[in-house]
């Protein structure tokens, strides 16, 4: 999915992409440009953390843009976001 289609599916009234998957994308922004000045940096283990969080919003946006919030909530107990940020 394109940008410009994530972005009109989001505008929709529907349920899903939602609240969830926005920000997820933020998120996962976020941490692909913190990427990026790591490397930049020469900050390898930094880097390494920023794309293990960047890894683990797409995922979880993923999730959401799936429609399952039982599968979201899975996920989360089963940690994924601590692994991410821990």
């Amino acid at each position: 999915m394109s940008l410009e289609a994530f972005l009109a599916a989001v505008a929709e009234r529907t349920p899903a992409p939602g609240g969830g998957a926005a920000a997820a994308a933020g998120c996962a922004l976020g941490a692909a440009l913190a990427e990026m000045a790591a490397r930049f940096a020469g900050l390898d283990a930094e880097a390494g953390r920023a794309a293990g969080l960047r890894a683990e919003a797409l995922a979880l946006g993923e999730i959401d843009l799936e429609g399952a919030p039982g599968d979201l909530r899975l996920a989360r107990a089963r940690g994924a976001v601590a692994r991410a940020t821990g």
